[in-house]
Parts: C-alpha cells; structure tokens; sequence
C-alpha cells in the first residue's frame, strides 16, 4: 500500500473513515493519497483503485469534466472552492456538494488538498426545488407562453435531477393523442416520433399513464412489455429507462404526461419521485393558465364581434327604414298641403301603404326574434303531416325562385311528427329564403324531407355562397352574417337562422350547417322526433 502523509496519524484516519461523507486527500501532484470508507461505498471501487492515481485515471472524462475545474482551481488559486452537482453512485445519480480545501505549507505553497463530498440534504433539495418552481411559476405570472413556461420546468427539473432529460407532452382535444408540448434536450427526430402517440394499455411509458390516470415506470425499456411496440425507438435513441407521471387538471382530468429519461437502466428514489409528482403539477397549473388565457382572448374576440355584428345590425334597420320612412314623410307631407288632384292623391297612399307594407316583413322579423328571445313564444305541438306542411311552405317561396332565375325543387317522404304547423311553416320558408337570398341566377335549392331512425330530417341544400369554416359555428348567431355587405344587397338582418334555431329548440329538435367552403353551397338540416308523443303545449329552453 501506498505510504500515507506523515502527519495522518492513525487518529485521523479512523476519524474520517467514519465520515457519512466522502473525503479524499490530493498530493501536491493531484493524486490521491488517501480516500475514506464513505468514498468507497459510494463508488464501488477499492482504495488500490485510487492511491497514487489521478481522477482521469479512474474516473471517465465525461465525470470527471464536471469537477476537476474547481479542483484544479483550488490548487492554482489557493484558495477553498465548492461546487453543487450531480455525480453517479451505485444507487443512482445523486446530487451532491463538493468541497476542495488547499493546506498550505510554510511557504506558502498548496502541500495538499482535502476534497469533500457531502449528499444534499433532503432539506436542501426542498429549498432548490421550491426556488426553480417559483422561477418557473414567476415566469408564468408575468405573460410567459405555454411553451416557454413548459421548456423553462423541463430545464429545471433537469438542473434537479442531472443525469435525466425530461419531457412534457400534452392530450389533444380528441384525448386520444399526445402532443408535443416540451423537450429541448429530448432527439429532435425522438420529438416528431413521439408526437401524436396515441394513448393506450401498452403505448410505452407516457402513453400508457395518460390512458391508466397513474403514474408508470419502466425501469429497463430493453424488457419492458409496455415498450414491445417501440423498443427499436428507445434503442435507436439509447433510452435505457422512462418514468412518467400523469399531468391532471384541477377537476382531475389528464391533461398529458410529464416524463423523465434517466441515463441508467433504473427506477426512481424517493426525492426524484417527489421532483416528478412536482413537476406534473407545475405544468398542470401552466397548461390550465394557458388554457384559461386563450379561452378570455376567444370572449374577449366574440364580444368584440357580437359588438361588432349589433352595430352592423343597427346600421342595416336604419338603411332598410331610412328610404321607405322617407318616402312616406314625403308623400304625407304633400298630401297635407292639399296641393295634389286626385291622382296625386292616390299615388302618395299607394307608396305609402307600399311603403308600409314593405316593411312589414322587416318589423315581423324583428318581433319574432325579439320573442324568442324572452320566452314569449309557445309551440302547440299536435300530430300534423310533415310532407304536406313542407310543400306547401316550398311551394310560397316558389315565385321568389323563378323571379331569381333559380331552380327550386323538393323531395318528400311522409313522415308524422308533432309539431306547430305556423312555427314549422316558418322554419321551412326562412331556410329557404336564406338558401335563396345566397344562390345566384341558374343555381338550384332543394328540400328533402327524409326519415332516419326516430327522427325526421327536413334538408335545404343550395348551390349558392356557401360559408366558410370559421364562420359555421356562428351561422345562428344573432346578428352574425357571413359577408354583411351581401346581407345588407338581400335586406338580410341576420336573425333569420337565430329565429330558425329558437323555433326548432321549441319542438326539441335540432338543427345544424354545413358547408365544404365560400362559393361551394350551404346545407341546413333540422331534425324533428317523429310523432308518437303527447300533443300539448311547449314553451322556450
């Protein structure tokens, strides 16, 4: 063996031999002279290993490039120096401070260094992974995106428990897949495979626990059953273990996984199982955050556009009253000068009940949106025929048609329902005044009346404007128009589809839009329940 210090004495060694923490002695030319118990538990290695050697002789480059810096600054400076970092044993990554402590001789000159290494402090992990959180968590309460808030946690987790690379993938809307949510240190090409896993009872390790509700490990990926289907992904990318925890919104839903790849085939302690359950529930409150931000900029947009759409509205009552009104005040005007003969006489009444009758339609429209709206309007439902109710109401619009140039035609079946005839007969004309009032001259409106299981479908497809995917959502939006200044060339006030959706609502029905685009038509279907039930009476929802 090789001969210890002169001034160790036996005293000494027995002492720090019984350290819980590593201790090693350095000579003058930075090898070791002496290392403790502690020391060689922690590595597995026995003393023969490292008396009279350097670290780079028995430790590898990529371990020993973490702490021989400060080492070597010890040396050179003179002076203590301590390092926090995570450093392998054979229980697994572990974090630890290092500290190196030069002796000086009575020149001055470095005669020695003492190096100890202590394990962080349960204490002391506490304190790290509440500081990151709240880093984490300030960047989020100051504007931080989803992405940047999510990367900024996989990186401190990773500062955390080194020795892992961690991930964050979110469920999508279908809550079938995962996405992509954070990975900056994850293989870009792993990223792209992973995204859009479909989640499952042996979709790998975060597939899986975003299926199960609970949390999975898999300790070795090269035996795992869960990884059967993508061993050659964990091998191409040398995954040796993954542990994923569930990441759950505050009502308990999962909102995706929060995953960590350690660089040993391994299963987690007990802090980094702590760090994991921590993390999840970090990127749960960061994931809700942005949903809730994004779900109060979509209010604030469809307030904006309801705002915008009344004024729009307003603006097109006071185009359609503005010229008849004035026309009207005319007329009575001249009449009440008493200047006009006869014919006169009778031109001015004839504009002005015109005029009047005009408007009619325009101010019904109003009344009746007005009604469904407050729950003024009643449905008295009793067993009617619906083919002849429909046909009689396509056969009303049939003159708009030919005057249009538009070819309007219908296909029946009988089907019995209970229903109001005036309010059915309404539904009926309004759908097919709007399908005409959008298809030009040569296009072709049809009705279909069908019946499917329990329901009868009345179908008014058109070959006209059609609507675009943004806009069907809102197509029975009060006062939405798909082009207003088309609407405005129509006399359209964007009430007719909210009269047709509270009118169909009245008899517990349903109805629905759909188009392929602008320019490729628009179908509307309403569908009723059959007839079978009570007659009687039924008021608004």
């Amino acid at each position: 063996m090789t001969e210890q210090p002169a001034d160790l004495n036996q005293r000494f060694r027995a002492a720090v031999d019984h350290f819980p923490s590593s201790f090693a002695i350095y000579d003058r030319e930075r090898r070791f002279e002496f290392v403790n118990a502690a020391m060689l538990r922690e590595t597995g290695l026995e003393e023969r290993q490292f008396l009279g050697r350097r670290d780079q002789e028995v430790f590898p480059e990529d371990l020993t490039s973490c702490y021989l810096p400060a080492l070597n600054r010890a040396f050179d400076e003179k002076r203590t120096q301590t390092i926090e970092l995570s450093l392998p044993s054979r229980l697994g990554a572990r974090d630890y401070v290092i500290t190196y402590i030069p002796q000086l001789d009575a020149a001055g000159n470095v005669e020695r260094v003492y190096g100890v290494s202590e394990e962080l402090t349960q204490q002391k992990r506490a304190e790290r992974l509440t500081a990151g959180i709240n880093g984490v968590l300030e960047l989020l309460a100051t504007g931080g995106s989803q992405s940047a808030v999510l990367t900024a946690l996989v990186k401190m987790v990773q500062e955390q428990c080194r020795g892992v690379v961690a991930s964050v993938l979110t469920l999508d809307e279908t809550r079938r897949r995962l996405r992509h949510g954070a990975a900056p240190d994850l293989p870009a090409a792993f990223v792209r495979e992973a995204d859009g896993l479909e989640i499952g009872p042996a979709a790998g390790s975060c597939g899986t626990a975003a299926y199960r509700g609970e949390r999975v490990i898999s300790e070795d990926l090269r035996i795992d059953p869960l990884w059967a289907s993508y061993r050659p992904v964990a091998a191409r990318h040398k995954f040796k273990a993954c542990w994923s925890q569930p990441i759950f919104s505050r009502d308990g839903q999962v909102l995706g996984t929060f995953a960590l790849y350690p660089d040993a085939a391994r299963g987690p302690d007990e802090s980094e199982i702590h760090l994991l359950e921590s993390a999840a529930h970090v990127a749960g409150v960061a994931i809700e955050h942005d949903r809730a931000r994004a779900a109060l900029r979509r209010a604030k947009e469809e307030a904006e556009a309801a705002n915008a759409a009344k004024d729009d509205f307003l603006a097109t009552v006071s185009h359609e009253l503005r010229t008849p009104i004035g026309a009207v005040l005319l007329w009575a005007k001249l009449l009440r000068s008493g200047n006009l003969d006869p014919e006169g006489q009778r031109q001015a009444l004839d504009t002005i009940v015109r005029a009047a009758e005009d408007q009619k339609p325009l101010v019904n429209t109003l009344l009746d949106a007005s009604r469904i709206l407050h729950g003024r309007v009643q449905a008295e439902l009793r067993p009617l025929a619906l083919a002849k109710l429909v046909r009689e109401a396509v056969a009303a619009m049939r003159p708009s048609a030919e005057a249009k140039g538009i070819e309007l035609n219908d296909v029946l079946c009988e089907a019995p329902a209970l229903g109001d005839p005036p309010l059915l007969r309404q539904v009926v004309t309004n759908l097919v005044d709007n399908a005409l009032k959008f298809t030009p001259s040569g296009g072709r409106v049809q009705v279909r009346l069908i019946q499917q299981d329990n329901a009868a479908q009345i179908e008014v497809a058109d070959t006209g404007a059609g609507m675009s995917a943004e806009f069907l959502p809102h197509a029975f939006d009060r006062f939405r128009q798909g082009d207003a200044s088309i609407d405005r060339a129509h006399g359209g006030l964007g009430l007719g589809l909210s009269i047709v959706l509270g009118l169909v609502e009245l008899h517990g029905g349903t109805v629905r839009a759909a188009s392929e685009g602008p320019g490729r038509g628009s179908t509307f279907t309403v569908t009723l329940p059959l007839g079978g039930g009570s007659a009687g009476r039924r008021g608004n929802r």
